[in-house]
């Protein structure tokens, strides 16, 4: 349309013209400007106000992630140092026992340590003897209702061919077998087939 320098200076004459004439008039101002900027602003007010949500949430999944890494870490550490403190007191009991001078405290370690592992040997056992016989009786009952579907499946299916060939009997001319209702059999023709119609009636 117009440039918006043209539009200015337009306005800018209209609101001398009214100020002289009518001296106390406010003045005519571009109201679809107004609104642009002020929509324009308050996209990017609530832009602002997303990012900053956004920004916020990012730090806290970051500072969680970061935590947690942490944690991992030092359970890592944790367990790597108890395993190298188990396995020199296992090599310092094992050159003790081959000595033959292992004190006390050190048998009573030893004999808890083989109990414990027993038990762990034992729990592991009875785990793997159940999640066996769980798997067993899975098969078993797959087994059976897949035999009991296909048992009830071939009685459906026969009970449907039964039923069709009880339909299929009664639409059967049983004087001329293997024909179709309403045709007439070879070498008769309709009026004979009509004749002999109205003799069975009589």
């Amino acid at each position: 349309m117009y440039p918006s320098s043209s539009k200015a200076q337009a306005t800018s004459a209209v609101n001398n013209l009214l100020e002289s004439i009518f001296p106390g008039v406010g003045k005519v101002t571009n109201k679809k400007n107004n609104r642009k900027l002020k929509s324009n602003t308050q996209l990017i007010d609530r832009n602002l106000r997303r990012r900053v949500e956004i920004e916020e949430r990012d730090t806290d999944r970051i500072k969680k992630k970061a935590k947690k890494q942490s944690k991992d870490k030092l359970r890592k550490v944790k367990r790597a140092t108890e395993e190298l403190v188990q396995k020199a007191k296992l090599a310092n009991l094992k050159k003790h026992q081959q000595e033959g001078d292992l004190s006390a405290k050190e048998k009573k370690y030893l004999n808890s340590l083989i109990k414990r592992n027993i038990s762990r040997l034992k729990g592991w056992q009875d785990e793997e003897a159940a999640e066996d016989l769980s798997e067993l009786q899975a098969q078993v009952l797959e087994m059976m209702t897949g035999d009991e579907k296909n048992r009830r499946a071939k009685m459906r299916n026969q009970k449907k061919f039964k039923l069709k060939e009880k339909k299929a009997q009664a639409n059967v001319d049983h004087r001329y077998p293997g024909l179709t209702p309403g045709l007439a059999p070879v070498g008769l023709s309709d009026e004979e087939s009509s004749e002999e119609v109205s003799d069975d009636e009589d």
